[in-house]
This record gives C-alpha cells, sequence and structure tokens, in this order.
C-alpha cells in the first residue's frame, strides 16, 4: 500500500460542542498519519470554533476555515475547495470512525483500481438498537450499473460520509445547496460518474441518530421538501437515459413519498398551514403509485400502505 498519499477529511461543523472533540480525535488517531484535516465552521454560535482552534494547536494536521451559515452542502464544497489531498473523505461532526477507516479505505482503493471505496456502516439508533448496513461478508465491486440499479433499491449507501473518493472524481461531482437531500442526489450523480466502487464489511463508520436538532424533531419546512424535487431530477434522468430502471425508480420515489407523508401525519398538518399542498401533492403520488403493479412492492408492504393512506385520497 502507498502511504505517502495525502487523504484530506473534511468535517463540516455546526453546533456541535457536544460532540465535535470526540469525533476529530478519532480522525487524530487514525493508523494512517498522512492527513489533512479540514474542520469547516459553518457559523457555529457555540462553542465549537473554540474547540477546532484548541485542538488545532496540538496537531498541526488540522486546517481550520471559516464561513457564514450556508449549510453543511456549502461547507462540504468549500472544504474540497480547499483540500490538497489525492484522496477525500466526509465525516459528520457528531459522529466517530475506528481507528483503521482510513487504511482499509485507501487499502481498498489500491488494490482494486476503483474510484471509490465504501467501508461499513454502525447505525445506532435512537431507541438504543443497532444495526449494520450492508449485511454480507465479503468485499463486492460495483460497476456503473449495479450502482444506479441498488442505490435505487437502497442496497448500496446513499451517504457520502462512508467513503473515500479518488480527487479526481469530486471534481465532477458536488453537492447540491439547500436540500434536506444532499447525501442521496450527490450519491446518484456519484454512481452515474464512476466505473467502479468496492464495499467492503468491515465497519470503519459509526452512526449515531441523535434527538436534538433532527429533522424529525423539528417542524417540517420547504428544504424536506427538496426530497421530492430531487427524485423528481432522479426519474428526468431515468426516462431519459436509463428506461429499464423506471420500475427501481418508482420504488425509490415511493420510499420518500411515505417517509414525508407519515412526517406530515406525525405532525398533524393542518389545511392553513404552507405546506399542506405539498402534502395533497404527495398523497396523489402514492395512490398513483400503490394502484397499479410493480415487482418491487410486494404484496404485505402494499397492502399495508393502502390502508394507512386510503382514508386520506
Amino acid at each position: 500500500m502507498n502511504s505517502n498519499k495525502l487523504v484530506s477529511i473534511i468535517v463540516p461543523i455546526y453546533n456541535v460542542e457536544k460532540y465535535l472533540e470526540k469525533c476529530v480525535c478519532s480522525i487524530l488517531n487514525q493508523d494512517y498519519d498522512n492527513l489533512e484535516v479540514i474542520l469547516v465552521n459553518d457559523g457555529s454560535t457555540d462553542k465549537s470554533l473554540e474547540i477546532c482552534e484548541r485542538l488545532q494547536k496540538k496537531d498541526n494536521r488540522i486546517k481550520i476555515i471559516n464561513q457564514k451559515n450556508l449549510g453543511v452542502s456549502a461547507a462540504r464544497n468549500n472544504g474540497f475547495y480547499y483540500s490538497k489531498g489525492d484522496y477525500i473523505c466526509f465525516i459528520d461532526s457528531d459522529d466517530i470512525i475506528e481507528i483503521d477507516m482510513v487504511s482499509t479505505l485507501v487499502k481498498l482503493l489500491q488494490e482494486n483500481e476503483c474510484e471509490v471505496a465504501n467501508c461499513n456502516i454502525h447505525i445506532i439508533e435512537k431507541d438504543k438498537t443497532e444495526r449494520n448496513f450492508y449485511t454480507n461478508k465479503n468485499i463486492k465491486i460495483y460497476n456503473s450499473s449495479e450502482l444506479k440499479k441498488y442505490f435505487l433499491l437502497g442496497k448500496v449507501s446513499h451517504a457520502c460520509w462512508d467513503k473515500m473518493y479518488k480527487r479526481e472524481v469530486l471534481e465532477k461531482v458536488n453537492f447540491v445547496l439547500n436540500s434536506t437531500s444532499e447525501d442521496r442526489y450527490f450519491c446518484w450523480k456519484l454512481y452515474k460518474t464512476i466505473n467502479k466502487m468496492v464495499v467492503t464489511s468491515k465497519v470503519g463508520y459509526h452512526y449515531i441518530r441523535k434527538n436534538e436538532n433532527s429533522i424529525t424533531s423539528r417542524p417540517l419546512s420547504l428544504k424536506n421538501i427538496s426530497r421530492i424535487e430531487e427524485a423528481l431530477n432522479v426519474k428526468n434522468d431515468v426516462l431519459l437515459h436509463y428506461p429499464e430502471l423506471y420500475d427501481e425508480w418508482e420504488y425509490y420515489y415511493l420510499n420518500g413519498l411515505d417517509n414525508l407523508a407519515s412526517k406530515f401525519i406525525e405532525q398533524k398538518i393542518k389545511k392553513d398551514d404552507k405546506l399542506y399542498k405539498y402534502y395533497e401533492f404527495i398523497i396523489l403520488e402514492l395512490e398513483k403509485i400503490l394502484k397499479h403493479s410493480n415487482p418491487y412492492i410486494d404484496v404485505k408492504r402494499k397492502n399495508s400502505l393502502l390502508e394507512k393512506y386510503k382514508k386520506l385520497w
């Protein structure tokens, strides 16, 4: 393995004083030393910047970028702009990584001649239950056709932070601003662009779902509706370039619609709410999909969704 390759790790930061030091220390303690750690402070109003500056004094591999609050996508794009690494990773500032995540992904990239390497994710839910995203026990290499199909079916990761990218990949693919679906649409564009991605079942990333400031605990906004726009953008791609994937896209769209509709119902949206028209659109779209057959929507799930939404049609 060529350990002379510089790896840039980009961490977008906004008001995460409770978690930030643990995250950054998990990066600095990697068994792969040739790192630059780019901490992008996205206009934090808590002590996040102070923590960054204190950690920087202890380790000169840290670079700090300050920007006004523009959102996670802008922070990631900005971090990449200032990075110098041959390989790039994005890590969210309230998660942690295994001590050998970087070395594992570098080795996978080099040994398999892929553009992207993807580790397994250990997910800790809010109710403290735990699971891994990938359940296979082997290293797998997916080509672009497989990646697009499995993206739509939810069989490959929709996250940006469990991966290592060759620099030239990110010169072609960046993050869309002002969206809550920035990871999903980024991954769709990524999987269209690359030729191969290698995936390992070895856990490298620990993703911890939290209650505070989560999307599910905040009122829905237009940013949440961006998931529909993102799915329709993917649909346009599918219709123009990959019509053989239409059933898979519809399955993907159904999952997004069901997720949003459930949040609307949970928050008891009223007719005078400015987002109510989007709720009506979502319910009608669900009806269209559920009233015809799709090979990826089995009878049990279809009947469950029909029962859930039929009183709203």
